[in-house]
């Protein structure tokens, strides 16, 4: 049997199949934390911003996400993430 007939035979939907096999490859990071190596890129870059975003939120949970720092943490995870591409403070 070709593919398709054993497709029609199983009752499986091929669009509904076709989005499954695009998703797997669409989303390399959620394969890599699921385990699935193939898909796993080698490394994930991310922006500056997103980087930032990330370093001040780990900041105000290690807190426990107290109010009225967030441009402080903001300020903190710029300086930090700048400090780690080698860039220079601007801040400072």
């Amino acid at each position: 049997m070709d593919k398709e007939k054993k497709r029609a035979a199983s009752g499986a939907d091929p669009v509904k199949e076709s989005l499954k096999r695009k998703r797997a490859g669409a989303y390399p990071k959620a394969a890599a934390l699921a385990g699935n190596a193939r898909h796993a890129p080698t490394a994930i870059s991310l922006s500056r911003e997103e980087r930032v975003r990330i370093a001040a939120y780990l900041a105000s949970e290690k807190r426990g996400f107290e109010p009225g720092m967030a441009e402080a943490d903001w300020l903190e995870a710029e300086r930090q993430v700048d400090s780690e591409q080698g860039q220079p403070d601007v801040a400072g």
